[in-house]
């Protein structure tokens, strides 16, 4: 019985402990934020427009993502991304292409706060639409994606943090074949409810 007690009494002041230490971190306090940044995506679409037999060419692509999200825990947010690659440039024989991507997702973020630094990893889901210049190489489409995400912020002051990142897009349905890593840097701003 003195075992138990004893046990459940530390286990409560390490959970006191650890809630205190996030009330104390300027930087993990509730906050609504959005954030804006670049990307960089290397695509796999080779074999979905290869559809010729011939060897398919395909170009990366530039964008910018924005992001809107309300972190209520200091371990814990939820997000609204929508990414916006414009261009992957391919060609098959004398036939060329291109493929503007636009995908729309809300992830769940987990994140290790260390001080001014906070690595975190998420997984989101959602839809992307993506539009071909040439059809006749591959279909325009919707469907469903999931996005597998990793990265940090690095918090400059209490409201503003710049992030870097990359994020995997795994679409499903017509467009399974049309899955992209993306690299992403940015800024955030934290819109606090709580004073210090």
């Amino acid at each position: 019985m003195l075992a138990r007690s004893t046990a459940a009494a530390l286990a409560f002041a390490a959970l006191s402990a650890g809630t205190a230490r996030a009330q104390e971190d300027p930087y993990s306090r509730p906050a609504l934020y959005g954030a804006a940044g670049g990307t960089f995506a290397y695509q796999f679409f080779d074999d979905a427009i290869g559809r010729t037999g011939q060897p398919a060419t395909v170009n990366n692509s530039q964008g910018f993502e924005l992001r809107l999200g309300y972190r209520g825990h200091p371990n814990v947010a939820g997000e609204f991304e929508i990414d916006i690659l414009d261009g992957f440039n391919g060609e098959v024989g004398t036939q060329n292409t291109a493929i503007d991507v636009l995908a729309t997702t809300f992830s769940l973020k987990g994140f290790l706060p260390l001080g001014r630094f906070h690595p975190y990893l998420s997984v989101g889901a959602g839809y992307a639409s993506y539009d071909a210049g040439n059809e006749g190489l591959v279909d325009d489409g919707t469907g469903p994606v999931v996005r597998f995400g990793a990265g940090t912020d690095f918090y400059v002051t209490d409201n503003f943090a710049v992030y870097v990142g990359s994020h995997y897009l795994l679409p499903f349905g017509d467009n399974e074949d049309l899955d992209l890593v993306a690299i992403h840097f940015g800024i955030q701003y934290m819109l606090r409810f709580q004073d210090r």
